[in-house]
């Protein structure tokens, strides 16, 4: 929060240096291409006519709200068309995270109905197992909340259309996961692809860092031998 976007921070002895890693780059001086300006208003309505062909002949609407960059814009794209007699947001997490905050705060500001499910801390540890064979062990088990936990909250509020998105993810900048597997020549290699992709917090490397060494020792290999049994258990 005290950096600028896209920084890194340097402190070396007693000196600090901030560089900046990442930007948009639209054009160089003197291109003729669109302006700035202008690829953002495309991007805003190719987005509205994406949303507006899902939700045709649709009278009841649930809208996972996290106050994300994908969620918020559908909820704001939602509030512009007005053609969904009913829409109701929902946030997950626990009463202080911010996924609750800011969704109940941008539903409020839509004037859409909103709920909050309250995620306990062993939520994860409980569900890991399952979640990775919704998945398929190919992205983060977290994300299968979305199918399993939300599914029965939208049932229980008589909701059978959901409308979600991944525009951080998909539509401004990385690849979706399957194109890391093309000409996987096995299984080996098709799991070692995913591990380096997903697991970019807390693999071997950073363990060895963070842990005492007895520790580490105990557990290394430990998260990618978990990986690989979830892969190997997938259902496709």
């Amino acid at each position: 929060k005290l950096l600028p976007p896209a920084s890194v921070a340097t402190v070396e002895r007693d000196k600090l240096s901030i560089r900046k890693y990442w930007d948009y780059s639209f054009h160089e001086e003197g291109d003729l291409r669109l302006n700035e300006d202008e690829y953002i208003d495309a991007f805003a309505e190719k987005i509205t006519l994406a949303v507006k062909k899902r939700i045709k002949s649709i009278n009841r609407l649930a809208l996972p709200l996290s106050g994300g960059l994908d969620s918020r814009t559908i909820a704001a794209v939602l509030y512009k068309l007005n053609i969904v007699d009913y829409i109701k947001a929902y946030s997950h997490g626990n009463r202080r995270c911010y996924d609750v905050k800011f969704g109940k705060k941008i539903a409020s500001a839509l004037g859409f109905f909103h709920s909050t499910d309250m995620i306990a801390p062993h939520f994860i540890r409980e569900n890991a197992v399952s979640f990775q064979f919704l998945t398929e062990g190919t992205v983060a088990c977290d994300w299968a909340w979305e199918i399993d936990v939300q599914k029965k909250t939208f049932l229980r509020d008589k909701i059978y259309n959901v409308i979600s998105g991944f525009f951080g993810d998909v539509l401004c900048g990385s690849d979706p996961s399957w194109n890391r597997l093309f000409n996987a020549g096995d299984d080996e290699v098709a799991i070692q692809r995913i591990y380096r992709s997903h697991i970019d917090a807390f693999n071997d490397e950073e363990l060895a860092v963070y842990l005492n060494k007895n520790i580490y020792e105990r557990t290394k290999g430990y998260n990618f031998e978990t990986i690989k049994k979830a892969y190997d258990n997938a259902p496709a």
